[in-house]
């Protein structure tokens, strides 16, 4: 379980991200979550992006969640 922010809708949410999947495939899921969450207000887009918190980190893509420092209590941001 981690804790992503959402600063543009100044929102935060609990979730459970599957280790066995790409960061590409994450943000989508996530983009989807957050659009149907506010109704539409936050679009679907190609050019979000996943970070770390406090390490500043943004994550490729191609990697995978197994393959990041991403672990449980982690504290993300999605831009």
């Amino acid at each position: 379980m981690v804790n992503l922010i959402v600063p543009e809708i100044e929102k935060s949410y609990e979730l459970y991200i599957p280790i066995n999947r790409t960061i590409r495939e994450i943000c989508k899921l996530i983009n989807q979550l957050v659009n149907e969450d506010t109704s539409g207000v936050f679009p679907i887009r190609e050019d979000v992006v996943l970070c770390n918190r406090y390490q500043t980190v943004f994550y490729s893509y191609e990697s995978y969640v197994r393959d990041t420092d991403i672990r449980n209590g982690s504290q993300l941001v999605f831009f």
